[in-house]
C-alpha cells in the first residue's frame, strides 16, 4: 500500500514540480536563481525535518566504526 501511495506522491509532484519552476524562472529571470531558490527551499525544509525526527544533524561516529559507508541506515 505505502509502494502504491508512494507511485502517486511521485506522479502528483512531477507536474507540480515543473510548474513551479516555470513559474520561478520568471519570476527570477533565470533557471539558475530559480534552481537555487528550490534546492535551497528543500535543504530548510530537510534540515528541519531531520532535526524533528533524528534531533541531531550529525551522524554518530559509532555508526561509522561498525559498517561501510554505505551500509549506514
Amino acid at each position: 500500500m505505502f509502494t502504491v501511495l508512494t507511485g502517486f506522491a511521485c506522479g502528483f509532484g512531477m507536474p507540480v514540480q515543473t510548474c513551479i519552476n516555470t513559474r520561478l524562472i520568471k519570476r527570477s529571470g533565470t533557471p539558475y536563481t530559480s534552481s537555487l531558490i528550490n534546492f535551497l527551499t528543500g535543504e530548510i525544509i530537510l534540515i528541519v525535518l531531520t532535526l524533528f525526527v533524528e534531533g541531531s544533524l550529525f551522524i554518530p561516529l559509532g555508526r561509522l566504526e561498525v559498517k561501510d559507508l554505505w551500509m549506514i541506515t
